[in-house]
């Protein structure tokens, strides 16, 4: 799950939503926190839903909606 979610955020910076990370937080995983936080939450989602399946776009909505205003630098404008 760490994996998908890193990959929608990587999407992200692809799509524009995020500038890309500078180098030294690409290698040192500082985002690190912030994905383990939205596994959690998805986590917790599935266990309060009585186990019903993660779908991709719970993933996506999650990432959008949680984590990329967590990962978005100051004064960067996110909507």
């Amino acid at each position: 799950m760490h994996r998908l979610v890193g990959e929608v955020l990587a999407h992200a910076v692809e799509r524009g939503d995020l500038p890309p990370p500078p180098p030294s937080e690409e290698s040192d995983g500082k985002c690190a926190i912030e994905i383990s936080a939205a596994v959690a939450l998805l986590i917790q989602w599935q266990l309060v839903r009585d186990g019903e399946a993660l779908t991709e776009d719970h993933v996506v909505s999650v990432v959008d909606r949680i984590l990329l205003p967590l990962v978005s630098r100051p004064g960067q404008d996110r909507m």
